[in-house]
């Protein structure tokens, strides 16, 4: 009776005996945790998704300090989780929907309040906290969940695995892939044979030749009628150093890419193409390898280049000397600044300083190339007035309560201003530092786009018209030349960039291309192509170029940034 009852109490208790086989058996029943890896698979995928939607301007060695800092973001998330929940799993979902919100918060924000990014520059620090807390409710959720993530692990390692397929796709097939060949169509090639076999001038007697680009520079009678700026001062200036100011030119397209590309082959993209669609690929192999620079090169020039962080005129690997737009280290270059853009550490505006810090540094180091011996063609890109705008009218930082407050019209303005005291300084040197009078071309490459949009002044119109004005905002820009020593009669106010260096090498070489109709052109794009060009008619101009607008030139309309009523629309 006892054994019975010993062998009893023995079944019924917690003896030591029982507990590792319980324990075995508890393993046994439950399932073994799956390996997570979709954590760190995902956040390759932001920096690859916006490398494939820019494949065609940007280079494979922009990607891996993206990659790399993603990577070890997710990392540096993942390991303390994985040691305090002592759960993989659950650690691995939380890396997961953190390296998800912390890559989607810039797209989201864009989506949801689009007047207001665009308004403040910065994005909003509240829209931070609240995209933090709402983080914090998910992570709360998850930690308190008692379910099993098996089926999930596997589900999403498979899922991100295979969504990490189609951009590395994408990429592989663009590079490796053989490229269709492509010569372009050049009119007048028997005058660059003879320009070239002709030239007599001894190097020591050819000037320097400096090819100065401020992107998006918008033209003085445009900067008067929508930003109500008078830039009648730097245009004076101007005159008075011996420059020819064209104040009724208009790019030949809008767009950097397409407006150089004309510029540097003294031609209009659309004959130089010959048909669309192409490639947009097509069209920055021939800025790179311009006609201009062939040319000039042929001359015995040096040509140095002064890129900007916009990828296609960043580094030209056909120039002689390259002062590149910014280090693959350096968070000043195109892929990098989107990439920020995208994140949440937008608010923190430091994709802003950088580009602040770009404009600043090919300052520095234009002055730097004024003391090279010539002769040489120095070619310079400036995102400025381009925004954003870090600015203020004496080079001050704009704080992000100023970004708020003003208006895009005085934000523009006040960049402007600052702009040409660097400029009327910088022709000072480029002039004082030169043993032979050098040839200085300033122009921008297109007018105010979308980002710069005087959006209080044409608010002024009926919706209806708001888009030609836009357009006609666009093609207005800045072009000034100065050639030393030769009659300012060769030049005539609506003359277009794609005929600046025909009249130069005219001027100087003794060539004799003949001068193209200036004739504006708009482009059809989708992301990787052009797909057709069409003509703007001069009537088109004409008609925008009658528009009276703001407060200087129509007194009677009141302002509505001083707090007038709006007028009636007409």
């Amino acid at each position: 009776m006892k054994k019975r009852f010993s062998a009893h109490a023995a079944s019924h208790s917690g003896s030591p005996a029982r507990i590792p086989q319980c324990a075995a058996e508890t393993a046994a029943a439950e399932p073994k945790a799956k390996r997570v890896f979709y954590p760190f698979l995902f956040a390759l995928f932001p920096a690859l998704f916006l490398f494939t939607y820019n494949i065609e301007e940007v280079t494979l060695a922009v990607l891996p300090v993206p990659l790399a800092a993603s990577l070890f973001l997710t990392t540096l998330f993942w390991l303390p989780l994985r040691r305090l929940l002592r759960d993989r799993q659950k650690a691995g979902l939380l890396a997961f929907v953190f390296t998800f919100m912390f890559f989607s918060y810039g797209h989201i924000l864009s989506g949801m309040f689009p007047k207001m990014v665009r308004k403040a520059v910065y994005a909003p620090m509240w829209t931070l906290w609240a995209w933090g807390l709402l983080f914090l409710a998910v992570a709360f959720w998850i930690i308190r969940c008692r379910c099993s993530l098996n089926t999930l692990t596997v589900a999403l390692n498979v899922f991100v695995a295979v969504l990490l397929l189609f951009p590395l796709w994408q990429i592989a097939s663009f590079h490796l892939l053989p490229e269709n060949p492509f010569t372009p169509r050049i009119r007048d090639e028997a005058e660059d044979r003879n320009l070239v076999r002709q030239m007599a001038i001894p190097s020591d007697q050819l000037p320097d030749i400096y090819y100065l680009i401020f992107d998006r520079y918008a033209s003085q009678k445009n900067l008067a009628r929508f930003f109500d700026y008078d830039n009648d001062p730097f245009y004076k200036m101007l005159r008075e150093k011996g420059f020819f100011v064209a104040d009724q030119s208009h790019c030949n397209l809008f767009g950097t890419y397409l407006s150089l590309c004309g510029t540097l082959n003294m031609d209009y993209v659309p004959d130089l193409l010959g048909q669309v669609p192409v490639q947009k690929r097509v069209i920055y192999r021939m800025l790179q390898n311009s006609r201009v620079l062939r040319l000039l090169k042929g001359l015995g020039y040096t040509y140095i280049h002064l890129g900007s962080w916009y990828e296609p005129t960043k580094v030209n690997r056909f120039a002689d000397i390259n002062y590149p737009g910014a280090k693959l280290t350096n968070l000043a270059q195109d892929f990098t600044l989107k990439f920020l853009n995208i994140t949440a550490l937008a608010p923190l505006g430091l994709s802003k300083y950088s580009h602040r810090e770009s404009v600043l540094q090919k300052f520095r180091e234009l002055f730097q190339v004024a003391e090279r011996p010539g002769p040489k063609f120095v070619f310079l890109h400036m995102l400025v007035p381009h925004s954003p705008f870090v600015f203020g009218p004496q080079g001050e930082v704009l704080q992000v309560d100023d970004l708020i407050r003003r208006p895009v019209e005085q934000k523009y303005a006040d960049q402007v201003r600052y702009l040409n005291r660097r400029i009327e300084e910088l022709v000072a040197v480029i002039q004082s530092r030169a043993k032979i009078s050098p040839v200085i071309i300033i122009q921008s490459d297109e007018g105010p786009g979308k980002s710069e949009t005087p959006v209080n002044s044409l608010s002024r119109f009926r919706p209806k018209r708001r888009p030609s004005l836009k357009n006609f905002i666009q093609f207005g820009i800045l072009n000034a030349c100065l050639f030393p020593g030769k009659d300012k009669s060769i030049f005539y106010n609506s003359i277009s960039p794609v005929n600046t260096f025909r009249l130069l090498f005219n001027s100087y070489f003794g060539a004799r291309y003949p001068l193209l109709p200036d004739i504006s052109f708009k482009a059809k794009e989708s992301r990787t192509q052009v797909l057709a060009f069409k003509a703007v008619p001069s009537s088109f101009f004409e008609l925008n170029g009658r528009i009276r607008t703001g407060k200087a030139l129509n007194p009677r309309r009141p302002d509505i940034r001083a707090g007038g009523k709006k007028p009636q629309a007409r």
